[in-house]
């Protein structure tokens, strides 16, 4: 289950608005992908882009030359990100990813047993290879807890995203990004 806002042309992807009593987010680890190619002529698909679609809320600009991402915005006093859940915003475009505003008492991440990445995260990166486009920003991911701010849960892996880390909170510019990271508050 996802609350998104995307942009696939040069437009802006919208700003989300969360404000709830408390906010559970957890996948299934069961991925749910989406997946768009080209004929090759032969009677195959040549992907043009393969995206697993994780549980949780997310904003992206995707396949476009300068459209940005929207800004996440979450007044809850109580938030479990858990088991591969996501709060996140990505660019693939020239544009901003968008910032995360997260304003609670206690926030509670927990990879449990995913494999996936669980956190909140701000990505500017080139997932199409087909596509060269230096990205934009990453976004500036700020967090006002009044009590706790709990991770648990750290998987390493070699993958290059995350920097082998599957669990926290980050802002990254990599895989053929031309934009910087942004700040962590």
């Amino acid at each position: 289950m996802q609350i998104s806002s995307s942009s696939y042309g040069n437009g802006n992807a919208g700003n989300i608005y969360v404000k709830a009593q408390s906010i559970n987010i957890k996948d299934s680890d069961i991925p749910n992908v989406k997946a768009a190619g080209v004929p090759d002529g032969n009677g195959g698909i040549n992907m043009v882009s393969f995206r697993f679609e994780p549980a949780g809320i997310v904003s992206r600009a995707l396949d476009a030359d300068r459209g940005t991402g929207g800004t996440i915005t979450i007044d809850s006093p109580i938030i479990n990100i858990l088991n591969g859940g996501q709060i996140s915003t990505a660019t693939e475009t020239q544009g901003h990813a968008g910032d995360i505003n997260i304003t609670t008492d206690s926030l509670l991440i927990d990879r449990q047993n995913s494999k996936g990445f669980t956190g909140i995260f701000s990505l500017s990166h080139n997932f199409n290879p087909y596509k060269a486009i230096p990205t934009g920003d990453a976004g500036n991911i700020t967090i006002n807890a009044a009590s706790d701010i709990n991770i648990n849960g750290n998987y390493k892996s070699t993958h290059k995203f995350f920097g082998g880390s599957k669990t926290g909170i980050l802002s990254d510019a990599g895989l053929g990004s031309a934009g910087k990271a942004g700040n962590l508050t």
